[in-house]
């Protein structure tokens, strides 16, 4: 797989819904190992999209780890957050933990793709339990129904905010040619379904930026 001048390797990354709002999530999937250097580059490449697709200004990047202290987590993590540190063209806000990830404080989180892809589907999973609790809250009893009458409106748009699959795809960052070739892969409800390359679900947004964000990130990590 080609990338582009500076990323030494893509990352595959998604909108993942969240209390206050969606963040980036990345990687999450594609490199189940990382170096300090890449989790560098996936931040700048990450913060670069927020920026570019989102609107975002100055966009929150954190890693994941299992505590927020610098001292937490593996050699490799305690490295990476010194490296991002010191990153330029980022607004590093340092470690946080999985159970924070949800509230959806940050605009950008970077780990490795065993990590990532933990995150994403345990996320899922949660999310699709809770609704299923409430449905059968609801469907309990004449009390239930009636309630779900009244909050009907709310319901629909805790679902929606809660779908995967209002937030898009998840672009290769940092490949050659444009992150998508021909479909684009949308990554929710355990199977994945195609839509046209180069779109975002959500007003039809183009995300065709990994060359501006590749390069940045190859400056970046080569300081």
């Amino acid at each position: 797989m080609r990338t582009l001048r500076g990323v030494k390797r893509p990352a595959l990354a998604t909108m993942v819904p969240a209390k206050k709002q969606a963040y980036l999530l990345l990687d999450c999937g594609a490199n189940v190992e990382c170096r300090p250097e890449m989790l560098a580059a996936f931040a700048v490449m990450g913060s670069c999209y927020v920026n570019k697709v989102e609107g975002r200004k100055n966009p929150s990047v954190a890693l994941a780890n299992n505590g927020a202290e610098e001292s937490k987590g593996t050699p490799v993590l305690r490295d990476a957050h010194q490296l991002l540190k010191t990153t330029p063209g980022i607004r590093f806000v340092g470690n946080i933990e999985p159970r924070d990830v949800p509230n959806g404080e940050v605009d950008v989180v970077v780990c490795d793709g065993f990590t990532g892809n933990v995150i994403l589907k345990l996320t899922e999973g949660v999310a699709k339990m809770l609704l299923g609790m409430l449905k059968q809250m609801f469907l309990a009893n004449l009390g239930g129904k009636l309630a779900y009458l009244l909050l009907k409106s709310g319901v629909t748009d805790l679902k929606h905010q809660m779908d995967s699959e209002e937030y898009g795809g998840a672009p290769f960052l940092g490949r050659k040619a444009a992150g998508h070739q021909g479909t684009r892969l949308l990554q929710g409800k355990g199977h994945q379904k195609r839509h046209p390359a180069g779109k975002d679900l959500r007003g039809e947004r183009p995300v065709r930026h990994h060359a501006v964000c590749a390069g940045r990130a190859g400056r970046s990590t080569e300081n």
